[in-house]
């Protein structure tokens, strides 16, 4: 998939997550039911595929790894997990049996497949697996809040830099305005009826930087840094209470 490809679907993505779902922003709270309802209602959490393709990093890798750190974590607040491979097959399966969820002319969704799909496969995750609800864990892009800090430009709680050198006061200041895009990862957990029950975003690193004189895309290497994607995990859990 081509970066042109990946910046627009993130695009997309990004419209999901609003600001009041952003870990720690005022009046955050991952929560759309009442915490008690959840406890009570949700069991047994399938997880969705992470869907990453990446020029410059394995992100095969890197979304096993993310799933696996969700499922563990999961598991120690007491629920039972679902892998996301049983998930993928079924949804698979269902899909294909349909003729696709995709017009192979247009790209477009067909919708009434793609929602036949989804009821086939909840409801049989439901009854063979006794699934209350499913994880989508997503990674995307959308803009970054800028701003200075004792004469240096920031976003995302991170100096920026143009060509490995920190863009300071005097040579920001004549190409504003700007844009900083930023990585994210969001949780979802819906229901098996796609009842929202918990949802929230959380800030990885800055991606790239749009100025006057150009344009400066971090390397991927750096923006999808393992360590720094797992962090944002662990803060999109922290408030999912255990059972």
């Amino acid at each position: 998939m081509s970066r042109k490809i990946r910046v627009g679907a993130c695009a997309i993505a990004s419209a999901l997550v609003s600001l009041a779902t952003v870990a720690g922003a005022e009046g955050y709270d991952p929560y759309e039911v009442s915490r008690e309802k959840f406890r009570a209602d949700v069991k047994t959490i399938a997880l969705r595929p992470v869907r990453l393709a990446l020029e410059e990093v394995d992100g095969e890798a890197l979304a096993s790894q993310m799933l696996e750190q969700i499922g563990n974590r999961l598991r120690e607040k007491g629920y039972t997990v679902v892998e996301a491979d049983e998930f993928t097959h079924r949804w698979r399966a269902y899909s294909e049996t349909l003729g696709g969820i995709y017009d192979t002319q247009t790209g477009k969704p067909d919708a009434e497949n793609l929602e036949l799909t989804w009821e086939y496969t909840a409801r049989e995750l439901s009854t063979e697996l006794d699934v209350d609800a499913v994880l989508r864990p997503t990674l995307f892009s959308r803009a970054a809040k800028v701003s200075w800090s004792g004469g240096k430009m920031t976003a995302l709680a991170e100096q920026l830099t143009w060509g490995g050198e920190l863009i300071d006061w005097a040579e920001g200041l004549p190409n504003w305005p700007q844009i900083v895009n930023g990585l994210w990862f969001s949780l979802d957990i819906d229901s098996i009826e796609r009842v929202d029950l918990y949802g929230v975003g959380c800030p990885i690193r800055w991606s790239a930087i749009y100025m006057a004189r150009g344009l400066q895309v971090r390397p991927e290497s750096e923006v999808y840094e393992p360590s720094e994607v797992f962090a944002a995990i662990e803060r999109c859990l922290e408030d999912l209470e255990a059972r």
